[in-house]
């Protein structure tokens, strides 16, 4: 029996157990373990996977130009709505964006609206996702990219750590405003999903619901 023990150990301390400790799927319900600036925050009413998604920019279903959570209004500068942490991918192999941009912005007069670009990723310093307002939305009402995820190939990666750095908002005004809700979720290798199937890391993978 001792033996058995010190093997489950030595390989649960092979495999990655981040997923738990370091919130980077926003599962705390809080932003622990990642820099906000700006307007940022986590909420469940609007989430990709599990219970939990995060929100950043200015969110305003009541088009008054406020922060429907904060009271705050919009500011012109997307890149003033950030958040960025370093993301630990051991084990790993794959990081999965997914993300749904909601804009107020639209064309007028065939003119491209404002927000050029909405919603940026960069992923170690290298721009990996744009959402530009004008892909978005043509007219005069709210409308949102519904969810999307990019996925980032991890197979062939040779380093322990992803930085990740996301912005969204307003470019070239204060009014009209865009914003994004934002999950991030890690893909086991084999190995770890085994003991995942097994109940030895308990919650990290756990799938559970999908809306818009």
């Amino acid at each position: 029996m001792k033996k058995t023990v010190l093997f489950f150990a030595a390989v649960l301390l092979s495999v990655n157990v981040y997923a738990i400790d370091f919130n980077f799927g926003f599962e705390n319900g809080d932003l622990t373990g990642w820099t906000a600036t700006g307007q940022a925050g986590v909420q469940s009413d609007v989430v990709f996977d599990g219970n939990f998604s995060a929100w950043l920019g200015t969110v305003d279903f009541n088009y008054d130009d406020k922060n429907d959570f904060t009271g705050a209004a919009g500011v012109d500068g997307y890149q003033l709505n950030k958040l960025d942490r370093m993301i630990d991918v051991r084990g790993m192999t794959a990081l999965n964006i997914s993300y749904n941009v909601y804009t107020w912005d639209y064309i007028r007069g065939g003119v491209k609206p404002a927000d050029y670009p909405a919603f940026e990723v960069y992923l170690n310093a290298a721009r990996v996702i744009r959402v530009t307002a004008a892909g978005v939305d043509s007219t005069y009402y709210l409308d949102s990219t519904g969810w999307l995820t990019y996925s980032f190939d991890l197979t062939n990666y040779n380093y322990d750590y992803v930085g990740f750095v996301a912005f969204s908002g307003n470019t070239g005004d204060k009014y009209n405003q865009s914003w994004t809700y934002l999950d991030v979720a890690v893909v086991p290798e084999p190995a770890t999903l085994l003991l995942l199937g097994s109940g030895l890391l308990g919650l990290v993978g756990i799938r559970k619901r999908r809306s818009s």
